[in-house]
């Protein structure tokens, strides 16, 4: 009998042992994820920068065609207009990040704190709580409107491209908000209870956008 005790016991310690283990792994796979995100994240804000910097090399060719020849008068404020408006896009969304994961988080950075890249809480407190609730609230509907504004001005230009029609539905597709099913708004697909480093990588991505869109606005004004 004592024998017998004994065994249901160390049985229940390699079952405890065995869920403890189970979920260490389950841990280092979400971490995993979060780490893959992250770099992801970091490779998005990479390429804006690099994106960036093109396209001020297309602007000032711009602006040393202007001094040659005063008929690029209209081109140049054009582009001004365009950089302006990019410029003012890409720093809205880079508040928001600041505000999602404060002023002090670097992206890949080595003290990276994991457990807050998963939290869904920044993401609710900044885009759900409050008047509009779960539908989103007036943050939510600023930023839905900032896109919304953005997006119209790209499409001033679209309708003057050779290649209008693509250009129109590349647009669309980068900054539409228009939600895809009739149970949920654009913000609340989009966002809603994701940890805070999957929307910081949905934000990224539209900052590339953007800067990609300028580059090809701007190397249409250059060249027509």
């Amino acid at each position: 009998m004592a024998g017998g005790c004994r065994l249901p016991g160390r049985q229940k310690m390699i079952n405890l042992i065995y869920l403890v283990f189970i979920a260490m792994m389950a841990l280092n796979v979400d971490r995993e994820v979060l780490r893959s995100f992250e770099t992801i994240n970091t490779s998005l804000e990479s390429t804006t920068t690099l994106t960036k910097t093109n396209n001020d090399t297309f602007y000032g060719q711009i602006d040393l065609k202007a001094k040659d020849d005063p008929t690029y008068a209209k081109t140049q404020a054009d582009a001004a207009e365009v950089k302006k408006q990019t410029n003012d896009f890409v720093a809205y969304i880079d508040g928001l990040k600041k505000e999602l994961a404060g002023a002090d988080f670097v992206s890949g950075s080595e003290d990276t704190d994991y457990n807050a890249l998963s939290n869904t809480e920044p993401v609710v407190s900044l885009f759900f709580k409050g008047k509009g609730g779960d539908k989103g609230n007036e943050k939510a509907q600023e930023f839905t409107n900032k896109i919304d504004g953005f997006r119209n001005f790209l499409m001033t230009f679209a309708k003057q491209s050779p290649d209008a029609k693509n250009a129109e539905a590349r647009i669309n597709e980068f900054f539409g908000t228009t939600p895809k099913t009739k149970n949920q708004s654009w913000m609340q697909e989009k966002f809603y209870d994701q940890p805070m480093v999957a929307s910081l990588t949905n934000l990224s991505k539209m900052q590339m956008d953007a800067r990609t869109e300028e580059g090809n606005l701007v190397r249409a004004l250059l060249s027509g």
